[in-house]
């Protein structure tokens, strides 16, 4: 699947909007981390962002849309499941976790019973992306978040993170065709589209956007 990831199991959450985005107005910065009501909800635009409990992870409003899903056949590094091409129309807005889950995110999870606590091979916790977790225990990171604010939080489906990585690129980087390591935390001795070599580093970018 594209865009290419330059992580493994990183953890993105969607937030399903219940309302259609109206006239009103409303004004979400310095706004307290509680849920959004309804007018909140019907006054949010693309591109806002806003957090529905101090320790939830913040999201980020995507619009409505389509875009070619997959990747062309002239692509390097092509994979076969990643075609054929196709258009998908993403009929409603939905707000997308604006950073991969955190540890700190997922430790109140942890304190609340919902989530066990995964091991963070001692690389830190706090801030850096979550890791040794897996589909089900994702599943109950999100039900989690659901009963804490009273919302439809869920994992986006395949087609929901394609749209939201790719924000109307068609490169195999939202940023173009290649990649270097201060763009993204990765094994620096490995090219990919005519980069240069990098650092080869075993720290997590803390926080980078997705």
């Amino acid at each position: 699947m594209f865009p290419k990831s330059s992580g493994i199991g990183a953890i993105v959450l969607v937030l399903v909007l219940t309302s259609v985005f109206g006239q009103s107005e409303f004004r979400l910065s310095g706004r307290v981390a509680i849920p959004l009501t309804g007018d909140e909800e019907r006054a949010v635009r693309p591109g806002d962002g806003f957090k529905e409990c101090e320790s939830c992870p913040e999201v980020v409003v995507v619009p409505a849309g389509s875009f070619t899903m997959g990747s062309p056949e002239n692509e390097s590094d092509r994979r076969t499941n990643e075609g054929p091409q196709h258009k998908v129309t993403i009929g409603r807005p939905f707000a997308v976790g604006k950073f991969a889950v955190r540890f700190d995110e997922w430790d109140a999870c942890v304190a609340a019973g919902g989530c066990y606590r995964p091991p963070d091979q001692g690389w830190g916790r706090g801030r850096r992306p979550v890791i040794n977790v897996n589909w089900d225990d994702a599943k109950a990171f999100v039900a989690w978040l659901s009963r804490t604010t009273g919302k439809t939080y869920r994992l986006l489906s395949e087609a929901e993170r394609e749209y939201a990585a790719r924000a109307g690129t068609t490169t195999p980087f939202w940023w173009g065709a290649s990649i270097s390591t201060s763009q993204a935390n990765y094994n620096g001795n490995y090219t990919y589209g005519g980069g240069a070599k990098g650092r080869l580093s075993a720290e997590d970018r803390a926080g980078r956007e997705l």
